[in-house]
């Protein structure tokens, strides 16, 4: 009968310090998308951009709710519990 090697012998299937996990646990990528995220929220420009994306046309406000209803339909769990933000209005 021949022997049967171990798993542990198998270095596939035992993933080293040389070897990357890829996909959703793709540690180095996440710990530089965080440290990105970090970097942007630190540069003091969120407020910028989140006025920068705001939709230019009641049009696009549709499009926007709808594309994020759509995603939350395909999520998992419950969807969050947010309220609409509030409109400025200009003085």
């Amino acid at each position: 009968m021949p022997s049967q090697k171990s798993n542990q012998s198998n270095p596939s299937t035992h993933p080293t310090d040389k070897q990357q996990v890829q996909g959703e646990g793709d540690y180095r990528s996440n710990r530089r998308y965080t440290e990105s995220v970090q970097d942007f929220v630190e540069s003091g420009k969120v407020n910028e951009a989140a006025r920068n994306a705001k939709p230019e046309t009641q049009q696009q406000a549709q499009e926007m709710r709808r594309a994020e209803q759509q995603g939350a339909s395909h999520a998992k769990g419950q969807k969050p519990q947010h309220s609409e933000p509030q409109r400025q209005q200009n003085s």
